[in-house]
């Protein structure tokens, strides 16, 4: 098709495009609002956190995990399930995060939480989570409405930094190494947002398009990238695709692969990929490419594995885009997850 203002429009009816561009802008609002604010309650002797989310919001605080990963110093898990760790207690520092604040599983959740530590902090726009956090006197940091939880990753991914932050448990450095990169995300977003044949995401939406990706990425780097470009082509480009890590693929999945024209191998790298890890992938991929499997190599550039990293994340979301443009689908209804919920109501 013929890439142009007004086929776009034609098919991005809820112009999830000003959405994607808008991620940079998302991290300098959240800076602008919450960087003097102070949480009313105390939260002392935390000696590990749960933070409770799913999709967008479990994102953005994966997001967040990778970022500071060499930070912080107590453990912290993401928790995608109805029901919390049994090891959370009176010194566990527990962050609900939902965008709509009506997420089923994250109420259970925070319900549960509730009932065993005091240190508990709301990310939301408003909902029932927001409702009974309040009636509980728990802080809470609110987030712009009017976006897909997929879309609000910024704002989701900034309330977490600034929860952790403003509880002593990481420095405020990682706001202004955030703050410090922002305009070089807004031109690099800006780059991918037109239509040209240097567009490297629709480059790759035209490589990926009437395939089934299957993305690899590293445990220690590229991991959560994985994940994120997986949901983003799923929810966006409406089609199937697959994620899985290395070292833990060579263990058991290279064995499932054989000659499939239908599918198509996205090896995620980055400059901080340890060399056991580049060599794997360097032997892995001669492997497939003997089984006739078509393999790609996906790799970004920056000054900092932070830089790198969200123009991952940027540069993932444009290929979904593209590919949900190409397929002629408008990226933002999810028609199957609004069945479900009703169903379940």
């Amino acid at each position: 098709m013929t890439f142009n203002k007004d086929n776009i429009k034609a098919i991005d009816k809820s112009d999830m495009k000003l959405s994607i561009e808008s991620f940079p802008d998302q991290i300098n609002e959240m800076i602008i609002k919450y960087d003097s604010y102070v949480l009313k309650n105390e939260y002392k002797d935390i000696k590990n956190v749960v933070i409770l989310g799913m999709g967008g919001s479990a994102i953005g605080a994966e997001i967040c995990m990778s970022i500071i990963k060499n930070e912080y110093t107590i453990p912290i898990f993401v928790n995608r399930n109805y029901n919390i760790p049994n090891w959370i207690s009176a010194n566990t520092l527990v962050i609900a995060s939902s965008y709509s604040g009506n997420t089923e599983e994250t109420i259970t959740g925070y319900e549960q939480a509730c009932k065993k530590t005091n240190n508990v902090i709301i990310i939301s726009t408003g909902g029932t989570l927001t409702k009974i956090a309040k009636r509980n006197n728990h802080d809470i940091l609110q987030i712009p409405k009017n976006y897909q939880p997929r879309a609000a990753v910024g704002f989701s991914m900034m309330a977490v930094f600034f929860s952790l932050i403003r509880t002593r448990l990481i420095s405020y450095n990682v706001i202004q190494k955030l703050d410090s990169i922002t305009n070089i995300l807004k031109k690099y977003s800006l780059e991918l947002s037109k239509y040209n044949n240097n567009n490297e995401a629709l480059r790759w939406a035209k490589i990926l398009s009437n395939k089934i990706p299957v993305i690899y990425g590293s445990s220690s780097t590229t991991e959560i990238v994985a994940l994120r470009f997986k949901g983003q082509l799923q929810e966006n480009s409406k089609m199937i695709a697959f994620h899985n890590l290395l070292p833990e693929m060579n263990h058991n999945e290279i064995e499932g692969w054989y000659d499939n024209e239908n599918l198509i191998v996205i090896w995620l790298k980055d400059k901080d990929d340890i060399s056991q890890i580049e060599k794997r992938i360097s032997i892995t991929k001669k492997i497939l490419e003997n089984s006739n499997i078509v393999n790609k190599i996906l790799e970004v550039s920056g000054e900092n594995f932070t830089e790198r990293f969200l123009k991952f994340i940027i540069l993932t979301d444009w290929i979904s885009y593209y590919l949900a443009i190409l397929n002629k689908i408008d990226p933002s209804p999810v028609e199957k997850i609004q069945k479900l919920k009703e169903l379940l109501k």
